[in-house]
């Protein structure tokens, strides 16, 4: 996410609101811990006051920053601290890679980038172990491969799972990043592993939020191709319903509302730049919400959810319907006290612990298929 520094370079006028909701936010800080001293004014009752001050003040930044709607750019240049992490990604060049709801007439594959965690990929020692390829969450509009934005995630996954490649895909709030752009560069992200020599076995694929949505569509897509499938999926908190996020009754009159830290407008942001009515698709289509729109697929799925977000009635539709076809195999695992995409951002939050029962959850998963 851009800085108030960076944010105030390129649009002065947007740099100047940051300052100021920073600062106001900044006197408002004591208050929340005040009020939140006693367990009974918190969102939660198991709460502590950490998680009850970070979900507050993570909500009010999420609203400003959805507000003034500034873009984050794909920058592929290494730093010197980056280099044989960031790796450049091109689009294939083999034939029939981007097929169907993919070959679009104005959005083509283009070249993106992927960093490592926690070291780059060695052949010679990374042969025959599970590598994890990771989209992140962000609406489709904001969120970033690196560290600075990742790293958490990135960690997490690579000490529990198994090396993992976070991908920097395009952004819908970028010129060009509308649908089916993410979707390309998921397609992209995948052969380039194949291209490392990596079988379609060792492959699991994962995301949180809209990336969880992404690998859902990349599944999707690898159906509908024909095309052989990763070993598994790992979907944390995954945004499986575009379309009911722009109904005012799943934000205004969720039970969650007042436990989770996803505003409206940052999901209608999201899902009206990822998905414009002059697009290929309709909000309500199968390739932008899958929720009602099940498939089948030869790779099992694991699905977490957190009890108190805003999405987890829509997590739980799509799991159950997803159950519903044979063939498939799927599991549906839900921490209860957490808030939304805890792989992201339970280090901000305060919900390390749940974070941590959820990667157990989904190793143990893996280590019996």
């Amino acid at each position: 996410m851009s800085t108030a520094a960076e944010i105030l370079a390129k649009h002065p006028a947007k740099g100047l609101y940051t300052l100021g909701a920073l600062l106001i936010n900044a006197l408002k800080l004591p208050l929340w811990i005040f009020y939140h001293l006693s367990s009974s004014t918190r969102q939660h009752s198991r709460w502590s006051l950490r998680q009850a001050v970070a979900t507050r003040a993570l909500r009010t930044a999420l609203w400003h920053f959805s507000f003034m709607r500034v873009n984050t750019p794909l920058i592929l240049q290494p730093t010197a601290k980056e280099k044989g992490l960031l790796v450049t990604i091109p689009p294939s060049t083999k034939g029939g890679v981007y097929m169907g709801i993919c070959d679009d007439e104005e959005v083509k594959p283009e070249k993106i980038c992927g960093y490592w965690y926690p070291s780059a990929f060695n052949e010679d020692e990374d042969r025959g172990k599970k590598i994890v390829l990771h989209f992140h969450g962000g609406a489709y509009v904001i969120g970033d491969c690196r560290p600075a934005e990742s790293g958490y995630a990135g960690k997490m996954l690579s000490e529990k799972i198994g090396k993992t490649l976070m991908v920097s895909y395009r952004l819908a709030s970028n010129p060009g990043g509308r649908f089916p752009a993410a979707l390309q560069d998921a397609v992209s992200s995948l052969q380039y592993l194949i291209s490392l020599g990596i079988e379609y076995e060792d492959i699991v694929i994962s995301g949180d939020s809209a990336g969880g949505n992404l690998a859902v569509t990349l599944l999707r897509y690898l159906a509908t191709t024909n095309a052989s499938g990763p070993a598994a999926a790992l979907l944390w908190s995954p945004w499986v319903d575009l379309a009911s996020s722009l109904e005012p009754a799943t934000f205004s009159y969720s039970p969650h509302r007042f436990t989770d830290y996803i505003p409206s407008n940052f999901a209608t942001w999201g899902a009206h730049m990822y998905c414009p009515k002059d697009g290929p698709v309709t909000m309500g289509d199968g390739w932008i919400s899958p929720a009602a729109h099940p498939f089948r697929t030869n790779t099992p799925i694991w699905i977490q959810g957190s009890g108190q977000e805003i999405l987890i009635e829509q997590i739980a539709e799509f799991a159950k319907a997803m159950k519903r076809i044979s063939s498939n195999k799927i599991a549906f695992h839900v921490e209860e006290i957490a808030t939304h995409d805890i792989i992201l951002v339970g280090n901000v939050t305060g919900f390390e612990k749940e974070t941590e029962n959820a990667l157990a959850a989904a190793k143990k998963w893996l280590d019996n298929l």
